[in-house]
């Protein structure tokens, strides 16, 4: 299959974007422990931010580019009457285990 303009190799330009968690963070969450300098964790450092921009990508370019404009409306709205409209979850840690690694594979 060949993707134009390199899509799939990088993220999209998104204006809105909920919810980042880095990828040390989701690989240290998955093997519960400080990341080292080892190729291993370099490797699954790639390959945590290759599982991101696939997750990015599950969407087509027409849906992210729709959604951009729904959520700058949202985004106006709480700003304009100081309400708490799009507020992430705070987490405990970072998402892990045995989904993530899987999608790893």
């Amino acid at each position: 299959m060949h993707l134009q303009n390199q899509d799939g190799l990088s993220l999209p330009e998104l204006k809105e974007f909920p919810g980042f968690i880095c990828e040390a963070c989701t690989v240290r969450s998955v093997l519960d422990r400080e990341l080292t300098l080892s190729a291993k964790d370099l490797m699954l450092l790639m390959l945590e931010h290759i599982r991101f921009i696939d997750m990015v990508h599950a969407w087509a370019r027409s849906t992210h580019k729709q959604y951009q404009q729904k959520l700058a409306l949202v985004r106006r709205f709480g700003d304009q009457f100081e309400v708490p409209v799009l507020v992430p979850t705070l987490l405990e840690r970072p998402p892990g285990g045995p989904d993530i690694s899987l999608m790893w594979i």
